[in-house]
């Protein structure tokens, strides 16, 4: 994924997963409440955990989110270029 970088004007090259609905179901419980860890503009976020033990967090996009699509993946490849534990 290719990311504009605002700050210093150069693209990021991120490397990023990708998972299947199949999966992100599984590992949030079918997006279950007691997994819900906030909220943000584009929507819910979950707490998921991947069969290595790995925990992630899983944002869905809300179809009341004002936020278009190009805003979402802006925001998933800004919290990817970060490099901080919880993220």
């Amino acid at each position: 994924m290719k990311l504009f970088d605002g700050l210093n004007l150069r693209y990021l090259d991120l490397q990023t997963g990708s998972f299947t609905l199949k999966q992100i179901n599984a590992t949030t419980n079918n997006f279950d409440a007691a997994n819900k860890i906030g909220e943000g503009g584009f929507g819910p976020v979950y707490k998921g955990l991947l069969s290595d033990g790995t925990i992630i967090a899983v944002k869905q996009l809300s179809s009341k989110s004002k936020q278009g699509n190009r805003e979402f993946v802006n925001e998933i490849g800004i919290i990817s270029a970060l490099q901080h534990p919880n993220l």
